[in-house]
């Protein structure tokens, strides 16, 4: 088997593709560790990502292509997204299967070539912008990333969904059952955290509208009605300026320093619209804080049992459990044994390892078939 692993379009110096990046690195890495005698794998990168690829240390039977030397431009990106890609791939032997880890398989290219695709998929969150928010994005960009979305839906030999929830709005979205498996994620370790000698609420947001920062202020100026004068401040990452007494904006931290945010926090607030995966949440608990996170479907999968989940637009039931949490210091052995479970799900379920076996398996199965294959679930 050969397999082609696409990060020609992606960068760490995006916003909008940090985590998609992120994600394509670390499976890269664990993929590459686990391939079999007779399997390679070829990465398309560009010289701006090419560095953080080869600081992987992979092994002889992975092999790394600079093709171009910095990350390409607008009409690049679509030439490669609709041609480029698919040329190239096939261009690595008739059995080459294409991998791509951010949601889009190659457009006419495939058609021409036969080439075999797996597309992972990690949200719909654009679709559900153009239905909530349509003036996000312009009208030439909202039709290519629809039409680029969709196509990879219907035209992938197999998507991988990275939770149930991804899954299921996928099927709801058209995609054929049968060829939707779902693939967890990995959740990294975050470093060791820094020091915090406070007493706050923390809660994560941004200006994106799916983020819902004026829900978490809202939420947060309840709890500040509801408990007076025992109310604790809350320390806001991801945005900047002014805000209402008690708020302190953080804007973006280092990893050290939200490593400590999330390890002396008295409680954690998250109320996003809507997640493939969510990471956040799932930090939190790793470092043993109660979270408290929106009611939508990739929260009640993955946060089961150790979150309070709520209502996206109850603020009220949002301050209610935030003052029940605050109300007495929890214990360090409740939160310990928080960290412990979480740490638990993350060894069985949430692993790279277990994310790339996942991954690979999809990935064989397809070149085995010379085809579309039947879905399989959370890599088993």
């Amino acid at each position: 088997m050969r397999l082609v692993f696409d990060a020609f379009e992606l960068t760490p110096h995006s916003a909008k593709s940090k985590g998609i990046y992120s994600y394509a690195l670390q499976l890269c890495g664990a993929m590459a560790a686990q391939l079999r005698p007779g399997e390679t794998m070829d990465v398309v990168c560009h010289g701006e990502n090419v560095a953080d690829f080869r600081a992987l240390g992979l092994p002889s039977t992975v092999h790394l292509h600079e093709n171009a030397s910095r990350m390409p431009g607008r009409v690049r990106r679509l030439w490669w997204s609709q041609f480029g890609a698919a040329l190239w791939a096939r261009g690595r032997g008739a059995d080459a299967v294409y991998l791509s880890p951010k949601g889009f398989t190659p457009g006419l290219g495939r058609r021409l070539t036969g080439l075999r695709t797996v597309c992972v998929i990690h949200d719909l969150i654009p679709l559900w912008y153009l239905r909530h928010h349509p003036s996000h994005f312009g009208r030439l960009e909202g039709w290519l990333v629809k039409a680029g979305l969709m196509h990879s839906v219907q035209a992938a030999d197999a998507i991988i969904a990275i939770s149930g929830a991804t899954a299921a709005a996928l099927r709801e979205a058209g995609a054929p059952a049968q060829r939707v498996s779902v693939v967890y994620n990995g959740v990294p370790p975050l470093p060791a955290p820094a020091s915090q000698h406070d007493d706050y609420i923390m809660a994560l947001a941004s200006g994106l509208p799916h983020k819902n920062l004026s829900g978490v202020l809202q939420a947060y100026a309840a709890y500040r009605r509801q408990c007076g004068a025992a109310a604790l401040p809350l320390k806001l990452v991801g945005v900047s300026g002014e805000f209402d007494a008690g708020v302190a904006a953080l804007g973006t931290v280092s990893a050290e320093t939200l490593s400590g945010l999330y390890a002396h926090a008295r409680a954690f607030l998250f109320l996003s619209r809507i997640e493939g995966f969510g990471f956040p949440p799932l930090e939190a608990l790793r470092a043993g804080a109660p979270v408290v996170c929106s009611d939508i479907p990739a929260h009640r999968e993955l946060c089961a049992g150790l979150a309070t989940l709520v209502p996206v637009d109850d603020a009220a039931a949002a301050a209610r459990a935030l003052c029940e949490i605050t109300a007495v210091p929890e214990p360090a052995s409740v939160r310990g044994e928080r960290a412990r479970a979480m740490a638990d799900r993350v060894a069985h379920d949430l692993s790279w390892a277990r994310c790339a076996t996942g991954v690979l398996d999809v990935v064989r199965r397809v070149a085995q078939s010379g085809g579309r294959v039947a879905a399989q679930e959370c890599g088993s």
